[in-house]
């Protein structure tokens, strides 16, 4: 499972990640050579919460909330 998770997830967003670590029952720790990034994979909420949830979280960050910066892609639905 992790294998293909870093195949869609490399194909979406064309970073290269190099390594996938479970971290949460939903959440992975993707290692690149830009530095570490972390995936939310869940299918439990609607995509419309998730929009809402990604939306907050980003104004967080803007806000200089000690969050890190969400990588958005066209809302790609897997």
């Amino acid at each position: 499972m992790k294998a293909k998770i870093l195949e869609l997830l490399n194909k979406i967003y064309g970073i290269d990640f190099s390594e996938i670590k479970l971290v949460t029952y939903e959440m992975y720790q993707c290692t690149t050579v830009q530095g570490n990034f972390f995936a939310r994979i869940t299918n439990y909420k609607t995509y419309d919460e998730q929009l809402e949830e990604v939306a907050y979280t980003n104004f967080l960050y803007l806000e200089n909330s000690p969050l890190q910066q969400i990588l958005l892609k066209n809302h790609v639905r897997i």
